[in-house]
């Protein structure tokens, strides 16, 4: 998408890419100040790029920068091509039906997120669990989130909707789990095993999420 931008956006989006070229990542008061603007015109900029706020901003294009452009680059170094293409598939067959994204604690962060990001593609998803909500002869899908595979809130919910579900995708960090015999779908998302490794499991999913919606904005 190409978006129309006057000389001081464009100022201060080339200044945000060096800035992360470098490694750096610029804080949302410094650059409103380099740039002599309030920080409520700087978050309004990267709404106009179609990212809920700065921090997306940040977030989504240093991990672009980092892992490569390109989606085959970037999928090569994180995640395999065919699985996200799946994942993408899979969400697409319900574009017209419901979508539940369910995760507890830090999970849930992740489900809110992207119950944010699928909607904005004008799905119709909801990040709350799907026990609570009448779904009377309609077809739904499920996304769980739990690096564990073993929160119990989650199993327990998995069990319920098992035969009412018409698919179930569970995004984990174990290769075999308890939820994992319950849903109709398992998304591995590696993490480091290494004592003091940083627990990468939410940005990598935050990550895994960004190339499956370009798959679906294709």
């Amino acid at each position: 998408m190409v978006y129309q931008l006057n000389h001081t956006e464009h100022k201060i989006y080339q200044k945000i890419m060096k800035a992360i070229a470098k490694g750096e990542l610029p804080k949302l008061t410094k650059v409103a100040e380099e740039n002599y603007v309030s920080t409520t015109y700087i978050v309004k900029f990267a709404k106009k790029l179609g990212y809920s706020g700065f921090s997306e901003m940040i977030y989504v294009n240093k991990y672009k920068q980092r892992l490569g452009n390109t989606a085959s680059n970037s999928e090569i170094a994180l995640f395999d091509q065919e699985d996200v293409h799946k994942l993408a598939a899979l969400i697409s067959q319900f574009s017209d039906k419901i979508i539940f994204v369910f995760g507890i604690g830090y999970s849930a962060i992740i489900a809110d997120y992207l119950q944010k990001k699928l909607s904005k593609l004008g799905l119709f998803v909801n990040s709350s669990s799907p026990i609570d909500m009448t779904i009377p002869y309609q077809e739904y899908l499920v996304i769980f989130i739990s690096k564990s595979g073993e929160t119990d809130d989650v199993l327990e919910i998995a069990k319920k909707i098992k035969s009412t579900v018409s698919a179930s995708i569970l995004l984990t960090a174990a290769s075999d789990s308890t939820i994992g015999r319950h849903v109709t779908h398992t998304q591995v998302v590696e993490t480091e095993r290494e004592p003091n490794a940083p627990d990468l499991f939410d940005s990598k999913c935050l990550a895994l999420f960004e190339y499956i919606l370009l798959e679906l904005n294709q």
